[in-house]
């Protein structure tokens, strides 16, 4: 009988140049850089020096690429559940962290927006 280990996954700092992401006509005009960090948690009992025991690293990017990147959105909250929702679906982590930081939101401060999602918290996209 195996037990499982727990690993924690991060990539920080995903460049995503080509979001749609706004309210304000303004932001609607062009597409707009974000800042993606994301932390996955996962529990494997058969993880072996092999790519197919976990999970691949460019195909998370390229997840949440295309998350942030096929569709506009208004808020940066919808945006982390957007790829909350992505993650989850896609790579079944036990749980994901998301956390969007929009450059330029406010000339005083990094704006970010962060959420944490587990496959029974992820909310339906309205």
């Amino acid at each position: 009988m195996s037990t499982a280990r727990n690993y924690k996954i991060e990539i920080s700092g995903l460049h995503v140049l080509n979001a749609r992401i706004g309210v304000y006509e303004r932001e609607r005009a062009l597409p707009q850089r974000l800042i993606v960090d994301i932390t996955l948690n996962i529990s494997r009992s058969d993880l072996c020096d092999e790519l197919t025991s976990t999970i691949n690293y460019s195909s998370v990017v390229r997840c949440i690429k295309n998350a942030l990147e096929s569709h506009h959105m208004n808020l940066l909250e919808t945006a982390c559940d957007a790829v909350a929702q992505a993650i989850l679906g896609q790579f079944k982590p036990n749980d994901v962290l998301v956390k969007i930081h929009k450059p330029g939101a406010s000339a005083e401060a990094d704006v970010a927006v962060e959420v944490i999602r587990t496959m029974a918290q992820v909310p339906p996209l309205c």
